[in-house]
């Protein structure tokens, strides 16, 4: 196991490398390197520039804060209309019109809505629940349904209350359906959150802020650049770091 996760490492690396190299090729195919398609090493160059600086890490952390915000919002209502959803297919078929809608609405359409009702701050917060919360909504909805009917029965014979068979049987068999929910949904919250910064650019903090102020102030694509590898950096830190948390957890679980 250890040999086939080193050698998957390995692989990875390659990818990473031939991915620079694609990155490379392009931008001497276009010729623009600076105005239209920066190569990577003067992106590189002010990369280093930006990560000596305080006020990059601040707004990481801004961006990361507001989208936990609203992700944890839209856990939380997702875990209670997935569970009611998961229990009661009637339920789940009220709330489908919804959840289809929620899913096929343009996001800067309701950015801009959510501007007008509560401001330049808050609005990403929203996008981010409108966004996040049918993924959440279905991945536990359909965790609490798959749940083996010889298992629920089993339980009622034990004369278990509804609340203990949610906690102790069907929350921990449904744990892997809540994981891929949260692991699917919590990159594109992040995403959003920075692309809602960036249209609303009001807040004067945040990834999504930086990069607007590079568009608006800088004649060539080299901070943009430079912003969008620190967004993609940061995710993945994040994503290895929730992995390992899951993996502890379903371990202990299990």
């Amino acid at each position: 196991m250890k040999t086939s996760t080193k050698n998957n490492w390995i692989y990875y690396l390659i990818g990473i490398v031939v991915l620079f190299i694609l990155w490379f090729i392009i931008a001497k195919i276009i010729g623009e390197e600076k105005l239209i398609f920066p190569g990577p090493f003067a992106t590189f160059k002010d990369l280093f520039s930006l990560l000596k600086k305080g006020s990059t890490y601040l707004a990481i952390l801004y961006s990361l804060f507001k989208t936990a915000i609203g992700f944890l919002i839209a856990f939380v209502l997702a875990l209670i209309l997935g569970t009611l959803g998961g229990l009661s297919n009637k339920f789940n078929m009220i709330l489908r019109p919804l959840i289809t809608t929620l899913k096929a609405v343009p996001t800067a359409s309701v950015l801009f809505l959510f501007i007008v009702m509560v401001g330049f701050e808050n609005s990403p917060i929203l996008v981010v629940i409108l966004i996040t919360f049918p993924i959440l909504y279905e991945a536990i909805s359909k965790g609490i349904n798959t749940v083996p009917k010889a298992i629920i029965e089993a339980s009622k014979l034990e004369q278990g209350s509804t609340l203990k068979n949610l906690l102790y049987i069907r929350f921990p068999l449904s744990f892997n359906y809540f994981l891929v929910g949260i692991a699917s949904s919590f990159g594109l919250a992040f995403k959003v959150e920075i692309m809602s910064e960036v249209l609303s650019g009001a807040n004067k903090k945040g990834i999504g802020y930086a990069i607007k102020i590079a568009q608006i102030s800088d004649v060539t694509m080299v901070p943009i650049f430079s912003w969008t590898i620190i967004a993609i950096v940061s995710l993945f830190i994040i994503s290895l770091i929730s992995n390992l948390i899951s993996k502890k957890i379903s371990n202990s679980i299990m």
